[in-house]
């Protein structure tokens, strides 16, 4: 009689068994790293001076760096872009420090440029073919999710390089019958740069 009870109660403990079993696999898969791990892509769109319009896709290999490169566009031609984007804390409200390097193509600027004044015949011949090269340093805040939408502002200082194409031409322009030769000279300097945009983590 005793064992035939000691049976009855090992078989009505075998669900219970198997149910408490269940549930510590699941809390365990919960609790897993893989399941809390934050996003490494993103997609980066942001507007603003010497860049022009930008989509760039963004890797964070660690929480602190963010990477990203993508495509501008500038009103007058597209151009590349490259960046490196340090955020030490995971708050709400964070600052960051921003560096970057890019290339606008060649473009023609007499449209944007003759909207805003009338332009002689050297300057039409000097802005028919536009581009640059530029690095500049950012300090910013952003707003937002770290590990799924922010807003941020950022500004700084750029430099910039470009060469003044078909310069020749436009001297001899205003040289009448004189014979001008000149190669045409290479620009840089400073100025301010800032933008905004908008971060969206995938994943």
């Amino acid at each position: 009689m005793r064992t035939l009870l000691a049976l009855a109660l090992f078989a009505a403990a075998g669900p219970a068994r198997a149910e408490l079993s269940t549930s510590s696999a699941h809390v365990g898969g919960a609790a897993s790293p893989t399941a809390n791990r934050s996003p490494v892509l993103g997609l980066l769109l942001d507007g603003g001076f010497p860049d022009g319009f930008a989509v760039s896709a963004l890797y964070r290999p660690w929480f602190p760096i963010r990477l990203d490169a993508g495509v501008t566009y500038n009103l007058i031609g597209f151009g590349v872009r490259g960046g490196a984007t340090l955020v030490p804390f995971r708050f709400a409200i964070a600052p960051l420090l921003r560096g970057e390097f890019g290339h606008a193509f060649d473009g023609d600027a007499r449209g944007l440029v003759g909207h805003f004044t009338t332009l002689t015949p050297t300057e039409q011949t000097l802005l028919k073919s536009v581009s640059y090269d530029y690095a500049s340093v950012q300090l910013g805040l952003e707003i937002g999710s770290p590990d799924r939408m922010v807003f941020f502002v950022r500004g700084g200082l750029a430099w910039f390089w470009t060469e003044a194409q078909h310069f020749q031409s436009a001297a001899q322009a205003n040289a009448g019958k004189l014979v001008i030769e000149a190669k045409d000279p290479k620009v840089n300097g400073t100025a301010p740069t800032v933008s905004l945009g908008l971060l969206l983590f995938l994943g």
